[in-house]
C-alpha cells in the first residue's frame, strides 16, 4: 500500500512540477494586445455634415473626401468650435475628439496678409456671395478693395 501511495506521488510529482516550472517562467504568459480606440467625430455645420472614424491610439486621421457641397470650399479642420485653433492634420490621436470643419462660399478668393483676413476677390460670374465669419483661424475683417471689380451680376453680399 505505501508502494502505491509513494507511486502516485511520484507520478503525480513528475506531471505537476515541470508544468509550475513553465508558468512561473513564462512559457504560457499571455500578453495584452488590446489596442485603445478613439472616435474622431467630423462636423460641418454650414453643410449639415457629420462623420466618425474609428483611430487606434498614436495614429492619425485621415479627414473625410465626402466632406464637399458644390458651391463651397473647405477651409480647415478646427480643435474647437469658434474655429479659432487649426488641427494639426499629422497629430496622434489619444482620445476622443471632435473636428469641426469651415467651409466658404466658392464665389469667394480670402486671404490672410499681416494677420489681416480679407475678402480679396469674388469671381465675376457670381450672383451673390456670402462672406465667411472665419477664414484660416481668423476672423474675416474687410473687403480688399477691388474685390468686387468686375462683378457685374452680383446681386447681393451677405456678412
Amino acid at each position: 500500500m505505501k508502494k502505491n501511495i509513494l507511486f502516485v506521488f511520484c507520478c503525480f510529482a513528475i506531471l505537476l512540477v515541470p508544468t509550475l516550472f513553465v508558468v512561473g517562467c513564462g512559457g504560457s504568459k499571455q500578453t495584452n494586445t488590446s489596442v485603445n480606440k478613439f472616435k474622431v467625430t467630423f462636423i460641418a455645420k454650414n453643410l449639415n455634415y457629420q462623420s466618425v472614424s474609428v483611430v487606434e491610439e498614436g495614429n492619425t486621421v485621415s479627414t473625410p473626401d465626402n466632406a464637399k457641397k458644390s458651391g463651397f470650399r473647405f477651409d480647415s479642420w478646427y480643435v474647437d468650435e469658434e474655429m479659432t485653433e487649426i488641427f494639426n492634420i499629422s497629430t496622434p490621436i489619444t482620445q476622443d475628439i471632435t473636428l469641426y470643419g469651415n467651409f466658404y462660399d466658392a464665389n469667394l478668393t480670402l486671404s490672410v496678409e499681416n494677420d489681416v483676413c480679407f475678402v480679396k476677390s469674388c469671381k465675376q460670374n457670381a450672383t451673390k456671395a456670402e462672406v465667411p465669419n472665419i477664414f484660416k483661424g481668423r476672423v474675416v475683417t474687410s473687403i480688399g478693395e477691388k474685390a468686387f471689380n468686375g462683378c457685374s451680376n452680383l446681386a447681393r453680399v451677405v456678412a
